[in-house]
Formats: C-alpha cells, structure tokens, sequence
C-alpha cells in the first residue's frame, strides 16, 4: 500500500544517486577544462546550485539545505477540494 513514509523513502534514494551523477559529471567536465574555464564551470554551477535551491518544492537533495516548505503547487500540496467550487457552465 501506498504511504508517504513510502514517497519519501523513495525521493530520498533517487535525490541521493542524482546527486551522485551530478557530483561524478561535474567532476569529468573540469578534468577536461582549462584553469580559467574551471573557474567559469564553478561559477555557472554555483549559481545553478543557489537557483536549484531557491526553486526547491520539498525535493531537495540530503545533505543540502532544504528549500521552501511545502505550499499550493508543491509535490506535497494537498489536491485541490474540486467539490467548493462552482460547476462549470
């Protein structure tokens, strides 16, 4: 049966191994750049990080400052109550 103990443990395990890929990419990128393209590469990929950061909807990597808390439009928001609003025309 499906738990959010379940989602959660699941989010967890996939944001650990994205992590992993991103940190193992990143690495073979700046193998491959010159001193100066090193520091531009940081640089990009700070600013990135910060952004990913600030957009964060509750899927935040461990070990990383979560984002905002869960809100309207967010994973974790509850469905929309569709029954208190009127029909359609």
């Amino acid at each position: 049966m499906f738990s959010i103990q379940n989602l959660e443990a699941i989010r967890l395990e996939t944001n650990t191994k994205l992590k992993t890929i991103r940190d193992n990419t990143s690495a073979q990128v700046r193998l491959i750049l010159t001193s100066d393209q090193q520091k531009q590469f940081d640089a990009l990929k700070a600013d990135w990080d910060k952004k990913s950061n600030a957009n964060d909807k509750g899927w935040h990597i461990p070990g990383l400052p979560p984002g905002p808390p869960c809100g309207p439009g967010t994973m974790c928001s509850p469905a929309p109550d569709h029954a208190s609003q009127p029909a359609a025309k």
